[in-house]
C-alpha cells in the first residue's frame, strides 16, 4: 500500500515531490 507513503507528505519533510509535479521545500507544508 503506498498510504503509508502519502502519510510523510502530511508532515514537513525534506523536499518531496507533490503529486502535482512540484517539489516542495524543507520549509513548505503539503496541506
Amino acid at each position: 500500500m503506498k498510504d503509508n507513503k502519502s502519510n510523510k507528505f502530511q508532515y514537513r519533510k525534506v523536499k518531496t515531490i507533490r503529486k502535482d509535479g512540484g517539489i516542495l521545500e524543507p520549509e513548505d507544508e503539503l496541506v
